[in-house]
């Protein structure tokens, strides 16, 4: 079966499940478009409680800093895995890892599923689910899959280019064209007018292991303009020497369903609370409209101008004879609604939000300032207890981006990797005066093929109490005077409530005025212990009972 047939029919599975146009839904009740489709004459009111759901959610998961660490048994491998540790810190922060995990964090709470696909080893991007297609759509596991296909938007020369440089035949080259606004995408749909030849087109990005090993292939309706391959890093004779063993695609998933590989998202379940509220407060939108504008009802047979009954202070002609004008002119009262209906939504917003895990108890603290970071964290996880789930999910996602890197730095860097590391102090000192210092650490590209390392994700909470609390100690051990400035500043985190930064070019600036970086004095002032440790208490030696020398 050729690579667009697998397409075709797994395009017919998500078109069956009505996969794109739910998905677009959820959007549009996450972002408040919640009345798409509904004409009115009037403006449709829109309680949007989903959005700030999901956020809060999402931002209760992604508060929890985690760090990926490879190591081994083997204690020969340290300073190579200290290396490679700082080198996936490098990556994940020049590839802004930070930001798109957060992001796969709010599309799986959306969409049920949110997937990650590195295109190079310095390259991710996250693809809408809908796009991806597994060979076996009743298994969650995205590395147990015989093939996996994602589905592309690229432009038509580009194609063209990359399948010229493959020796694809022209005429197949030629037969490949733009189409447009294809009903297979989520969000915007409309793009650029193009012409045939500079618009976009329907393509696949197709994954098969074969023998353990990943192979891929590119292609279009018209034509596979890149054939099948290993990602392998081959021999003269095209022998894969090593080639990567996962698929660069990972996955997250919201809540579960069983026998599937599609996930349930939270917006999918606040829904039917959502249309509710929205259609009780139109309703109740409309009554008051009926109260405060009373609509006018009169005999026509007898008022002459009828087109002056709502011009203020205007004269009323009326032809013909009776008891009270009350008979001819009459002003229809609506009824007022009962507050009922007021407290009917109230309790069905507060009681969804209190079900879906959302409703925040430390907003209803008059001052959290008084409260300790220790409580305040406290209350905070009992809040988020229901989302331990989705936690350990995340962490799975940390573990497999940190597997697939290493695999990926196997194959793409057969020379191996370059690490650049950070100056001691003396070594600082010498860049500070101009002199050339190398910073350089090689990773041999046969050794890193050689590791199997284990890989474990380090979480830490990291919210603006818990910097705060960090800070305080450190603040203490400042004041009793057991750490120096200059040692204070080492110690405070980069992304901590303090400048660390400013206080990294004050003690430099110190330093290059010739004074004392812990007491600014400067250094011809101070008594010799004095420049050695100014502020740190000198403990006395205390000599042992027998009255031995202590030893050192």
């Amino acid at each position: 079966m050729s690579i667009w047939s697998k397409y075709l029919k797994g395009k017919k599975y998500i078109d069956d499940k009505g996969l794109v146009d739910k998905h677009n839904w959820y959007w549009d009740m996450y972002l408040g478009d919640q009345w798409k489709g509904v004409k009115s004459m009037s403006e449709l009111p829109v309680m949007n409680f989903i959005k700030p759901v999901v956020d809060y959610k999402a931002a209760a998961i992604g508060q929890n800093q985690m760090t990926a660490i490879y190591s081994d048994d083997n204690t020969e491998h340290e300073e190579v895995y200290k290396r490679l540790n700082a080198f996936y810190r490098r990556c994940w922060d020049k590839e802004d890892m930070d930001i798109k995990l957060f992001h796969m964090i709010e599309h799986a709470g959306i969409l049920g599923d949110s997937v990650l696909y590195f295109g190079k080893k310095d390259e991710a991007r996250i693809v809408p689910p809908s796009n991806v297609i597994y060979a076996d759509e009743q298994s969650s596991d995205v590395q147990t899959q015989k093939y996996i296909i994602i589905r592309i938007r690229p432009f038509v020369k580009d194609v063209k280019k990359t399948a010229q440089k493959n020796g694809i035949d022209e005429s197949l080259i030629q037969s490949i064209t733009s189409d447009t606004e294809p009903d297979y995408i989520v969000g915007e749909r409309k793009d650029v007018d193009y012409d045939a030849d500079d618009g976009k087109c329907t393509a696949v990005i197709y994954f098969e292991k074969i023998d353990g090993i990943v192979h891929i292939a590119r292609a279009t309706a018209e034509c596979e303009y890149q054939p099948l391959h290993p990602i392998a890093m081959t021999d003269e004779s095209g022998t894969p020497l090593v080639g990567c063993e996962y698929y660069p695609i990972v996955k997250l998933i919201c809540q579960e369903k069983p026998n599937s590989a599609r996930g349930r998202g939270w917006v999918q379940d606040l829904i039917p609370n959502q249309i509710e509220v929205n259609k009780t407060y139109a309703r109740v939108s409309q009554a008051n409209a009926n109260t405060a504008y009373p609509r006018v009802a009169y005999n026509a047979s007898m008022i002459q101008n009828p087109e002056d009954l709502n011009n203020i202070g205007a004269p009323i002609e009326i032809d013909g004879t009776a008891q009270s004008v009350s008979q001819i002119i009459s002003y229809l009262q609506g009824t007022p609604m009962s507050s009922s209906v007021f407290t009917y939504a109230d309790t069905m917003l507060t009681t969804t939000k209190q079900l879906a895990g959302a409703n925040d108890s430390i907003s209803n603290i008059s001052d959290p300032s008084r409260v300790s970071g220790t409580a305040l964290q406290e209350i905070r996880e009992q809040t988020t207890i229901n989302l331990k789930g989705n936690l350990i999910n995340v962490k799975n996602l940390y573990r497999d981006i940190a597997r697939i890197k290493m695999d990926m730095w196997q194959v793409y860097y057969p020379g191996g990797i370059d690490v650049r590391r950070e100056p001691t102090p003396e070594e600082q000192e010498l860049i500070n005066s101009g002199q050339p210092v190398d910073l350089i650490e090689h990773i041999d590209g046969e050794l890193l093929r050689s590791l199997e390392p284990d890989v474990t994700i380090d979480v830490t909470l990291r919210t603006e109490s818990t910097k705060a609390d960090q800070q305080t100690v450190v603040d203490a051990q400042l004041d009793k005077g057991r750490i120096t400035f200059s040692e204070w500043v080492d110690v405070v985190d980069e992304d901590g409530v303090v400048p660390k930064q400013r206080f990294e070019k004050l003690i430099q600036k110190r330093k290059d005025e010739g004074r004392d970086v812990d007491t600014g004095l400067p250094l011809q002032t101070l008594m010799p212990e004095q420049q050695i440790n100014p502020q740190q208490e000198v403990p006395q030696q205390v000599q042992p009972d027998n009255g031995s020398q202590a030893q050192a």
